[in-house]
């Protein structure tokens, strides 16, 4: 095999499954439905998968010193094979969380792996860390947009269906895979106090990259009721600043721009959190504020962690762990605030949607048995679950016959109603944009005398 195709495959797998720690965002409304489950429970569809992999990461180190790099990226890559298409015929939620949990041990066995066997691929430890790096930033950055457009095109299964080809050809690359180069650079190795300080920014990062890639997508397909299509290229917005971020920042020191970095990412997710209305026109310029800091922070951050490391095993696992026990405790964090909120943001909506009903000029035989339908549609509805109110007024024309009065007071109703479940994101965006912010702490460093 031709040894660019080879490191491409190779690269492509790790930022596969990288990207799984967000790529089924966009597809969980769909989710919701078809299994009628509550945010809460369908988050563990992402969480699940980033524990699998946080909790074996560490655990792997010293396994791929002994069986090497190549079986231990073929069994993750089989593995990950494996649960990917278990996860797209999955027939229950349940069993849907058991196999994003297989697909996170195979994930795991793919990443320790991947950072050695780039390595060795590239004939340089230097480039097999910078390409290891490149690939763990786009693939988390690009996986909410992937989802997104796949969702829109088939449906959420076509999410999992399509990572089994990739996993299928990266085996190939595999295949009579140079061996590792004799020696590390010869440049003194970072004390271990940095490497430390590093892989905690990056969980910090991790932490607040939750706003991201699960608040921000929850609220533009579940609340804003946009296509997955259309949130996918509003997300895009995210990897595409991300891979700008280390070009425009390329001027400052390595600590200055990590420190940059997490700002702008706080800076975004508080921006996010006083969105105006549903404007698309405040949420681009916001996630371009977060892709630029998750760049540069995760670049910098990634190399410091990685930077010329006795083993570098170790050091991968080390940076591995770090980043997905960032993304739960972030989950774990805002998901049952975020279901709180949604839920009494959900009553406030409906009230204010049936006083907009009762005061409206439609006769009172339609209005009183809307209101009354509206009222039963949250109360049916799952705790901490976003009701779609569609479903009233559609019967209401059925019953009533369309009018210009009744499509008037939809629009009313649906643009009074979004505002204040939309508000109930708020507290979860500033939490994640606090995480985020406390990843400048690790960087402070005090000067010796």
């Amino acid at each position: 095999m031709p040894r660019e195709l080879r490191i491409t495959l190779l690269a492509a797998a790790a930022a596969l499954a990288f990207a799984d720690s967000s790529i089924v965002v966009l597809g969980l409304p769909e989710i919701l439905e078809r299994f009628d489950a509550q945010i809460g429970d369908v988050a563990w569809v992402v969480t699940a998968y980033n524990l699998a992999v946080a909790g074996l990461a560490l655990a792997l180190a010293d396994v791929v010193r002994r069986i090497g790099p190549t079986r231990l990226c073929a069994a993750g890559l089989a593995t990950f094979l494996v649960g990917s298409v278990g996860c797209a015929v999955a027939g229950s939620l349940g069993m849907l969380i058991g196999l994003r949990v297989v697909q996170g041990a195979g994930a795991a066995f793919v990443l320790a792996a991947a950072l050695p066997a780039l390595a060795a691929a590239t004939g340089s430890y230097a480039r097999g860390i910078t390409t290891w790096a490149l690939a763990s930033t786009v693939g988390v950055a690009v996986g909410p947009a992937a989802g997104g457009i796949l969702t829109e095109l088939f449906d959420w299964r076509a999410i999992f269906a399509a990572q089994a080809p990739v996993a299928l050809l990266a085996l190939l690359a595999l295949r009579n895979l140079p061996p590792l180069p004799p020696t590390p650079p010869a440049i003194s190795p970072t004390r271990a106090l940095d490497r430390v300080r590093a892989n905690i920014g990056l969980a910090l990062v991790s932490a607040g990259l939750v706003g991201v890639l699960f608040l921000a997508v929850v609220l533009l397909v579940d609340v804003w009721r946009r296509s997955p299509l259309v949130a996918a290229v509003v997300v895009s917005a995210l990897p595409l600043a991300a891979l700008a971020a280390p070009r425009l920042l390329r001027g400052l020191r390595d600590t200055t721009a990590a420190a940059a970095g997490a700002l702008l990412l706080a800076a975004g997710l508080a921006a996010l959190a006083l969105v105006p209305g549903t404007s698309l026109g405040w949420v681009v310029p916001a996630l371009v504020l977060c892709g630029l800091g998750f760049g540069s922070a995760v670049s910098v951050l990634t190399g410091r962690a990685l930077l010329h490391p006795r083993d570098l095993a170790v050091a991968g696992a080390g940076s591995i762990a770090a980043r997905h026990i960032g993304l739960v405790v972030g989950l774990l964090v805002v998901t049952p605030m975020l279901a709180d909120d949604v839920t009494r943001g959900q009553e406030r909506a409906t009230l204010l949607g049936v006083s907009l009903v009762l005061d409206s000029p439609l006769p009172v035989t339609t209005k009183v048995p809307l209101s009354l339908d509206l009222h039963r549609t949250l109360r049916d509805a799952p705790a901490g679950r976003i009701p779609d109110f569609s479903g009233p007024f559609a019967t209401r024309e059925r019953k009533d016959g369309a009018s210009a009065a009744l499509t008037e007071l939809q629009h009313t109703f649906t643009a009074a109603t979004t505002a204040p479940i939309a508000r109930s994101f708020r507290r979860s965006f500033i939490v994640a944009a606090l995480l985020a912010l406390a990843a400048v702490l690790p960087l402070l460093r005090r000067r010796p005398a």
